[in-house]
Order: C-alpha cells, then structure tokens, then sequence
C-alpha cells in the first residue's frame, strides 16, 4: 500500500508485521530520531543498528521490484521528452512545473514529490 501523506507511518509499519510484535527493529544509521522513536515506541521494540545488513538488502531487487522501477524510469523518461512542449516564451516556472506534474501523473505516478523549474540567464 502507498503511503498517503497524513497516514500514521508507525502505526501502518505495524500493522504490516504479521503476528507477534517484535522485539527488535533494525535501523540505519540515517533514520533520525524524530522517526525511530514512534516507531520503537509503536511496536514496542527496541532499535538495534543494522547499517550495513539493511544497505545490503536494499541493493537485492526481485523480478517484480526491478520491473516496477523499469516502468517508472521509463515514465519519467516520456515526461523529460514532452518538457521541451511546455517551454513557451512568456509562461511562468510555475505553470511549466504544472504541466511537468500533470504529465507525471498521468503517465501512472500516484503522487508528485516536487518539481524543481529554473529559468534565467
């Protein structure tokens, strides 16, 4: 499932273990507190650093998993190659960035992060 800005994160991470709650969580180095201590807090468990096993996992894609990115590249890919039609002289950053969204979802995106537009000299 997607997470949908305004989800409880903690609480659909917990939600997604199935039977017991853990007794431990692995973290990265990375995770700030602001996120590892809801979540610890949640699911009752306590972090235990795991940097370098959670890296390794991450780099390990299945057939699906690849697939999924593949199509996303090449959905953005057709985004990059329609910009050049919403560079018309007098638009603002602003509208180009809305058709730039407009185009990311339509190509099957469920959600535009940011998009960054700059002009000028």
């Amino acid at each position: 499932r997607d997470w949908v800005d305004g989800d409880d994160p903690y609480g659909l991470v917990a939600q997604a273990l199935p039977g017991q709650a853990p007794v431990a969580v692995a973290v990265t180095d990375a995770m700030p507190a602001l996120h590892l201590l809801p979540l610890a807090g949640v699911l009752g468990a306590v972090p235990v650093l795991a940097t370098d096993v959670l890296r390794t996992l991450r780099m390990i894609k299945d057939a699906a998993e690849v697939d999924a990115l593949r199509k996303a590249g090449a959905a953005i890919d057709r985004v990059h190659a329609r910009v050049p039609e919403f560079l018309v002289p007098g638009r603002t950053e602003a509208e180009v960035a809305a058709d730039i969204a407009e185009a990311i979802v339509t190509e099957g995106h469920s959600e535009v992060a940011f998009i960054i537009v700059g002009s000028g000299p």
